[in-house]
Formats: C-alpha cells, structure tokens, sequence
C-alpha cells in the first residue's frame, strides 16, 4: 500500500454540503437540491425564522469488560459487576441525537463558513493554543499532504514524552459527560463573543435555541408508528422519509406524545436554597455540535495554558479528553488546579478516571503504568495499539462468525421444505473485515482494523503494532472451525474457489 493511497484513504473532505442517505422526518435532500440548499442556508432571514424539526434520538450501548477479582483470587474480566448487591451492566451508552436533512445543512454551513474561521483566526494568536486543541479541526501536516488524525496527535505526544528531560509526570483525565453538561449561558456568552458581540443576532439565537431547548422523537417510536421492526427495513424498502406534510406530522407524531424534550439537568440550589432543575448541555451528533463544545472550553484552554507556562509543562485536549506532561514535583498542583479550573464551566473531571505515570529522562519509571492515549498506549520504549482495543476487536471477530454461521444454519431448515439452500459461512467477507487481507489494494475502500493497524505502524515507526495482530489469522479460522462444527455447515468444495455448495431436495 502506497503512502500516497493511504493518505487518500484517511483524508476527509471539509464541504459543508453533504447530502446523506439516511430516513429522517421529512424527506431526502440530494445533489440536485444544492442550489436552493445554499441560497436559503446562506440567507439569514431565513435561517431567524427557520422551524427546526425534531432530532431523532438512538443509544449507542458499548459493552465493557473490567477487571476483578473471583472468589479463588483470579483476575477476571466481566461484562457486569455488583453495585450494592445488584448484578450491574459494564456498559457505556452514547445518546446521538440527528437532525433532519435541511437542519444539518444549516448546521454544517453555520459552523464551517461563518464559526470556524473566526476560531480558526483566535486560536492562530496563540502559537502553543493552536498546537494544544486536536479534536473537530483540520489540522495539517508540515507538507500539507493531508491533515492529522488521532494516531498523529498521539505519536507527537509520545514522542514529546520520549524526549523529556528529568522526572516529568504524564496525568490523562476525562471530562464527565461533556456535551451533556454545558451550561447555556456560558455557551451563549463564548457564542457571542467569538463574534466580537455582546448578544447573538437573531439568526445565530434561533441555531442557539434549536441546540439548548430542542426536541426529539425515538428512533424506535418511529419505527413502530410506521410499521417497521428493525432500522435495517428502512434501507431495504428505500424508505426515502417518515412523513409527507404538517398534518401527517401533527396527527401521527405530536398528538401520540412522541415528542420530548431536552432530557440534560442539573440539580442546583436557587437564593433560599431551594433545589431547582436547570436545563443544559446540546445533543451530540449534529455537524455543529462537536464546534460548540469546543467554543465552550476556548477560555478553559487559554487558562490551562497560562497555568503551564512557568514550568514550560505540555497541554493537549482532544474533546473531552484532556493530556498534561508536566514536572512531577507540580504534578499534584496542577492536576489540583485543573479540577477547579473546570468546575468554573461548570463540568467535572472524574478523579477515579484520571490516570498518572512517571518517566525519567523519556523512561517510564519502574511500576508504573504506560500512558494511555487516544487509543494507544506507551511505556517508554514501544508504541502500540491500547490493549483493551485489540481485545474488543477480538470479542467483535468472534461475535460476527457466530452471527453468520448461525444465519447459515437457518437455510438448512429450508431443506425439509423442498427448497434449493446455501448454507456455507461466506468466508470472503470475513477476512475483508478481520484479517490483514482486508489491508489489499482491492479492500482499500473497505477500512478494517487491520488497515488502520498498519496505518498506525507506519505513521509512528513501531513494527510493533504489526506483532500484536500476528495471531489474529489463527484467532479467526479457529473461532471459524468451531462455529462451523457447531451449526453442522456445508463445506465450500475445494477447485470452485468462493462458489458455494447448493443443497436442494
């Protein structure tokens, strides 16, 4: 694989308009709507008195394994745990909030063409600001050939880390529920000054409004209002919208009670220290959210920064996710400085989730963990992928044989009914998504695990990384044996290459 293909591969296009394929209230927008899409987005009489629909509201559910402790004393990992006696789920829940077609449009074109760049030119003041935020901006590499990712940021801080000198120490910490939690006012106020304002115009306020009081349906609602039982059907019947004007959307949605609001609190306490419920944070998942929570933390950043500056101590934040290498005789200091820093935007940084390691002239100190960053991991020496990515790439191997052999095993039922059946596990899209054949110049539209490995390898130098998969092919033909002995498939014969053996009665 060529340098210059994988640079197209991970590069992105910046263009606001980008019309999407996915079923929402109302209907599609395409290509041929692009003229009219940017004279109306462009226009801010329209955007002040723009009615923004409903967000449609999904739950990413992540399962999560922690370490603990059995009753022979064993280090276990678990998808549950016991909180008070009660068997408890080690998940992690992602709430993705998307809205309909001409909304994104004016999201994405509010954001990039009009809040971007006057960011852009604020952060750019400051030389150690603008290197010091990752996250939801193009960042290009020295020769401009592409713009940085995750694997960039992170081999830059390890090397940095590389070439300290004397004791430093590394903490990583974790802002609690951050586009959850941002408070309007401060939003707003950050919002308006950006813009070298003391209030928003009317255009920015209505965005602003349809972000901080906005509404949504379930996508699960919709589904069983409109008579579908999985979101799959949707694509499968080319499903273009759910309805066709404001009386199908007043009579089917609204008058049912599928409407709700935003469901973010706060508990404070009001003058006679009454406890009172205020209304924050923004949905996370239309094109301006990831901006704004950006904008809300610019302040945060610059402060942080000045804090660092006697000491020349080091500070990246990558949304939500916060790195300091700092000498570690200040190390408690800071750290300390930082958390009620933070609490002045009304945000927390969960201690427990904080991490600390010590190095010595670039060399992790015995005992102590490696730093775990955006995905990786260092210990002074080596770069590799984080373990526990490797291990949920795994269990997803595993899981998605499973799935298609026992697809497979439903044909053979067919076979009592007369009919002609395919029941092979199909191994070709297997090893596209789950071995280093996915990493060919035919896969190279199709990203895999493997890919973005060998994409990591090369960027940070560290055949390493390579090592760590080299029993992934061995991992995915036994889980393929198995599932396959399991659910008594049919073999694919050998000489008729990926051609299937057909069964009929």
């Amino acid at each position: 694989m060529t340098s210059q293909t994988l640079t197209a591969f991970f590069m992105k296009q910046r263009n606001w308009f980008k019309p999407k394929s996915f079923t929402h209230i109302t209907k599609k927008l395409t290509q041929n709507d692009g003229e009219w899409i940017k004279n109306y987005v462009s226009d801010p009489s329209n955007i002040k008195t723009h009615k923004f629909f409903p967000l449609i509201h999904r739950t990413i559910v992540t399962k999560r394994f922690k370490g603990s402790i059995d009753r022979n004393g064993r280090n276990i990992k678990k998808h549950h745990t016991f909180i008070k006696g009660v068997r408890t789920p080690n998940v992690k829940y992602r709430e993705i909030y998307y809205p309909n077609h001409l909304d994104a449009h004016i999201y994405a074109y509010y954001t990039q063409k009009i809040l971007e760049p006057e960011y852009e030119k604020e952060l750019k003041k400051d030389a150690r600001l603008n290197e010091s935020i990752l996250a939801y901006r193009h960042v290009p590499l020295e020769d401009k050939s592409r713009g940085k990712c995750n694997i960039d940021f992170a081999n830059e801080a390890f090397d940095q880390i590389k070439n300290s000198k004397g004791e430093v120490a590394v903490l990583a910490l974790d802002i609690s529920k951050f586009f959850d939690s941002l408070d309007h006012k401060k939003l707003k106020r950050a919002w308006a000054h950006l813009l070298g304002r003391t209030d928003l115009d009317k255009d920015h306020y209505n965005i602003y409004k349809s972000l901080t009081q906005f509404s949504y349906v379930e996508m699960q609602s919709m589904l069983t209002e409109f008579g579908y039982k999985h979101p799959k059907q949707l694509i499968q019947k080319e499903v273009s919208h759910f309805i066709s004007d404001g009386n199908e959307f007043r009579n089917r949605i609204k008058s049912k009670g599928y409407l709700k609001k935003n469901p973010f609190r706060r508990k404070e306490q009001d003058k006679d220290g009454k406890e009172i419920k205020t209304i924050i944070g923004i949905p996370q998942g239309t094109p301006i959210s990831a901006f704004l929570a950006n904008l809300y933390l610019l302040e945060f950043d610059k402060k942080i920064l000045e804090l660092l500056k006697d000491c020349v101590g080091i500070y990246r934040r990558y949304s939500d996710d916060i790195l300091v290498i700092c000498p570690k005789h200040l190390s408690y200091n800071i750290e300390t400085e930082i958390y009620d820093l933070i609490k002045e935007f009304n945000l927390i940084i969960q201690p427990l989730k904080t991490q600390r390691s010590y190095f010595v002239d670039g060399k992790l100190v015995k005992g102590e963990k490696p730093v775990l960053y955006l995905g990786f991991q260092f210990d002074g020496h080596r770069k590799l992928l984080k373990s526990a990515s490797i291990s949920k790439f795994y269990r997803k191997m595993k899981t998605s044989v499973k799935f298609r052999a026992y697809r497979a095993s439903l044909s053979k039922k067919k076979l009592k009914k007369g009919f002609s059946v395919d029941a092979t596990l199909h191994r070709k899209k297997l090893y596209t998504q789950f071995s280093f054949l996915g990493t060919s110049r035919r896969s190279i539209k199709k990203r895999s695990f493997f890919s973005y490995a060998n994409y990591a390898s090369k960027i940070m130098n560290s055949p390493e990384i390579q090592n760590q998969l080299s029993k992934g092919w061995a991992i995915l033909h036994a889980e393929i044996d198995k599932q396959e002995k399991k659910f008594d498939l049919i073999k694919i014969q050998k000489g008729n290459g990926s051609n299937p053996v057909k069964v009929s009665i």
